[in-house]
């Protein structure tokens, strides 16, 4: 008996040792090194699909190079997909190869470009974020784009009723200050409330957003029948 229950500890003992050294020993093929090898099959995939046109493993593919996930970190070769992406109808593509020509990522910075990708994508994928960055780049006239109040802020307007905070934000500062509107302080209370509201800001521009200081500062401008209005419009839905 007792050399049957030894026998069956040294098995245990052999069986443990051995999934300790595949899945532990350096020189075996621990978790690690399949996880990376189920990766490097992932990227060789998208790869594949990428160069027969395929516009989702395109924009996947830019993804990974631009956050180095499972590859080297390369801009330049991001911007080749996201463009390729862009070329083959991916909305979201097109958004980011916009970015990239405004912001200067992996390109020559280039504003008509990005504005022209912009606007494909606010054209037919209806994208909040196109609309907004693009109506960014008209608010302030940049690089050769026109500079038009009216076109910001219907894009604005688009992307706002999309729950874009960055758009919304807009709004309150042209309607506080009167850029291209008249003058409306509970308008621009209204539209600083929303922005609040929304869990994340948009990385376009290259100002700190903080509509609950703006909208504080508002306040302090504001009649007391101004405020109340304000208030009941922005609980209003």
């Amino acid at each position: 008996m007792k050399g049957l229950i030894l026998a069956t500890l040294i098995s245990f003992i052999l069986a443990f040792g051995t999934l300790w050294f595949f899945f532990m020993d350096d020189g075996g093929p621990n978790i690690e090194s399949i996880l990376l090898t189920e990766r490097s099959k992932i990227i060789q995939s998208l790869k594949k699909k990428a160069e027969k046109g395929d516009a989702e493993a395109n924009f996947e593919l830019a993804k990974r190079y631009r956050d180095g996930d499972g590859v080297f970190k390369n801009d330049n070769t991001a911007f080749k997909h996201f463009k390729r992406s862009a070329e083959l109808g991916h909305v979201k593509g097109q958004v980011e190869t916009g970015y990239a020509y405004e912001h200067r990522i992996g390109i020559k910075r280039s504003y008509v470009k990005a504005a022209s990708w912009y606007r494909v994508a606010a054209r037919l994928g209806n994208n909040p974020d196109a609309q907004f960055y693009l109506g960014v780049i008209h608010f302030r006239g940049m690089g050769g784009v026109e500079h038009d109040f009216s076109l910001a802020q219907k894009l604005f307007n688009q992307a706002a009723k999309q729950g874009h905070a960055g758009a919304q934000f807009f709004l309150g500062a042209m309607h506080e200050d009167g850029w291209g509107v008249p003058k409306d302080r509970v308008k621009a209370y209204v539209y600083y409330s929303r922005a609040m509201q929304q869990p994340e800001l948009s990385r376009a521009v290259d100002v700190k957003f903080d509509p609950e200081k703006m909208r504080g500062k508002l306040e302090k401008k504001m009649t007391r029948a101004e405020l109340q209005e304000a208030r009941r419009l922005a609980k209003a839905k």
